[in-house]
């Protein structure tokens, strides 16, 4: 019958999906563009990119498939962390400062 959803299984979705939203995968290398800006930043994010990039499992890998919620967890403690350094720094500059 015409009209009918055909039935394509999940690795094949899950491919297309992966191939489509992988395309360019992050890389932790030094940045290819050549411009001193880029060098820049990326010293000053490199503690924070390669912390997170090897404490951090990459779901879309197909080593880590079935990671996602250790990926969550990860990312939930990087931001509670994050968090406690920043309130802690503005308040002690806070104090300092009166």
């Amino acid at each position: 019958m015409m009209g009918e959803p055909q039935s394509i299984p999940q690795s094949v979705i899950y491919e297309l999906i992966n191939e489509t939203i992988n395309k360019e995968a992050f890389s932790i290398g030094l940045p290819t563009t050549g411009k001193w800006t880029d060098y820049i930043k990326y010293i000053v994010f490199m503690p924070l990119t390669w912390t997170q990039y090897f404490t951090i499992p990459s779901p879309l890998s197909k080593r880590n498939d079935n990671y996602y919620p250790l990926t969550m967890v990860c990312s939930t403690v990087w931001i509670i962390l994050y968090t406690f350094v920043i309130v802690w720094f503005t308040y002690d500059v806070t104090e300092g400062c009166l």
